[in-house]
């Protein structure tokens, strides 16, 4: 039973985390497609592209956000950006780890601040690409999450073990 159990989370932890990978690309996406006209009409207003990146970061599981040149320049970034992500920095990784043929881009991250998942989405007009916004989601949700699944499932184990007692 306990072979069983630790299998069953080994499994279960790996299965949601993809989830939850998948779930934060997806949104990312669907964030940055939302505000895509906003984005390219305020492109070279840095004022007025910080407020779109704010309305992006409403969501509580977005950390911040930054608007960069296709040459890793910072054009603009909401206040809790982390210092720790310069465009540059990331640009290179990405175009390091082969991720500039996606359309995003995504790495998970350990900041002082916990763990993140940065992604990179490239912004264009018309076929033409501006550059780059980076998202950073909070993972710390998927930590409580796996301590959840953890706990289900030493609970069930627990109620296997006692009704393999009884029997």
């Amino acid at each position: 039973l306990a072979l069983l159990a630790s299998a069953s989370y080994l499994v279960m932890t790996q299965v949601t985390r993809e989830w939850f990978e998948k779930d934060l690309r997806l949104r990312t996406e669907l964030a940055v497609t939302a505000a895509r006209r906003g984005l390219v009409n305020n492109w070279p207003d840095r004022e007025r592209l910080t407020e779109r990146l704010a309305d992006i970061t409403r969501d509580e599981r977005i950390m911040g956000a930054a608007a960069c040149s296709m040459n890793g320049e910072l054009l603009a970034a909401t206040l809790s950006y982390p210092k720790e992500l310069p465009c540059k920095t990331v640009l290179e990784r990405m175009q390091r780890d082969g991720g500039s043929g996606d359309p995003t881009w995504s790495v998970n991250l350990e900041l002082p601040a916990g763990p993140v998942n940065l992604s990179v989405t490239t912004v264009s007009a018309d076929s033409d690409p501006l550059g780059s916004v980076l998202l950073v989601h909070d993972l710390s949700f998927v930590e409580r999450r796996e301590k959840t699944t953890r706990n289900l499932l030493l609970f069930a184990f627990f109620v296997l073990a006692v009704g393999a007692a009884v029997i």
